[in-house]
């Protein structure tokens, strides 16, 4: 079995930069839920995805780009495309989906979709771009249209960020979708109900510790007329 460096590739454009970086945040940081379970056939998953490339964080200023970019792109398991209209016309985001097709399988390509339409009439409109919407030959020939893999819609209209990171943390970890679902729900329901016996344990404490001090102030008062009885008669 290969081993890859990466989990997976981020392919944006760069007028796109806070979706990629909220994506690498997101992912990177996301942990399954203790009961999730692979599907039939996946192999045994672990509780985080692993490394996830974007060129910003890992290249360094000088050197060949475009060569380290596809030296990564054969280090990675995954390629996420974030579309967008302006990915669909970025030169380079068709390239690294076309190189990435050179390399690996199409079940291995998934997409977010953050602005436009897919498969849209007007090509202004279109968030997909060129290279993901066909197939390619091994010597680059496009030869007809490419099936519509698993495409994750972040938009507050479409599936949303929440949602949005299950599917893509769901299609990368061999988990069900609707199981990977049902456990994140599970997991906040306890989240919650942690934070409600801390809220409650925390408010009988203060209760108890203003009790104490409303105690402590009445022993004081008494002790003060006391000694200042006391004081009088002497």
């Amino acid at each position: 079995m290969q081993r890859y460096k990466y989990k997976a590739f981020l392919s944006y454009s760069h007028a796109n930069s806070d979706w990629s970086k909220w994506l690498l945040r997101a992912l990177e940081s996301y942990r399954l839920p203790r009961q999730a379970h692979p599907r039939p056939g996946a192999n045994l998953i672990r509780p985080r995805l692993g490394a996830i490339f974007r060129d910003r964080d890992e290249l360094p200023a000088s050197g060949h780009m475009t060569d380290r970019i596809f030296e990564a792109i054969g280090q990675s398991e995954y390629m996420i495309v974030v579309c967008s209209p302006e990915a669909a016309k970025s030169k380079l985001v068709n390239r690294e989906i076309a190189e990435f097709k050179r390399c690996r399988s199409e079940n291995y390509l998934l997409c977010v979709i953050v602005d436009g339409i897919p498969f849209a009439d007007n090509p202004a409109d279109e968030c997909f771009p060129e290279a993901l919407r066909h197939k390619f030959a091994a010597d680059g020939r496009a030869v007809g249209f490419a099936p519509e893999g698993l495409a994750a819609d972040a938009r507050a209209e479409g599936d949303g960020k929440q949602m949005a990171i299950l599917k893509l943390v769901a299609g990368m970890m061999g988990v069900g979708l609707n199981d990977l679902v049902r456990r994140e729900a599970q997991r906040r329901q306890q989240r919650w109900i942690g934070a409600a016996v801390a809220a409650s344990t925390g408010m009988a404490l203060l209760g108890g510790l203003a009790f104490e001090a409303s105690r402590a102030r009445s022993e004081l008062e008494v002790a003060l007329a006391l000694a200042e009885e006391r004081g009088i008669q002497a």
